[in-house]
């Protein structure tokens, strides 16, 4: 859990990308993150779901951010 809060807050910080600097223009929105959050617990769901992961759910208890 302690990970992917690092890694949130890097994103947030605009310090991680996933497409090329020259269409980066700013850090993500809060709805960016929380669709990337929901995208990650998917995984691990499926996952779990299938068989294939067996550990506790790591992304369980992160929320996702409030909008207004």
């Amino acid at each position: 859990m302690e990970n992917y809060a690092e890694f949130r807050s890097q994103r947030m910080a605009g310090n991680i990308s996933f497409v090329d600097d020259k269409w980066q223009k700013s850090a993500p929105s809060i709805s960016t993150l929380n669709s990337e959050l929901a995208r990650f617990k998917a995984v691990f769901s499926k996952l779990k779901e299938i068989g294939e992961w067996s550990l506790p759910h790591p992304l369980e208890k992160i929320k996702a951010f409030q909008t207004c």
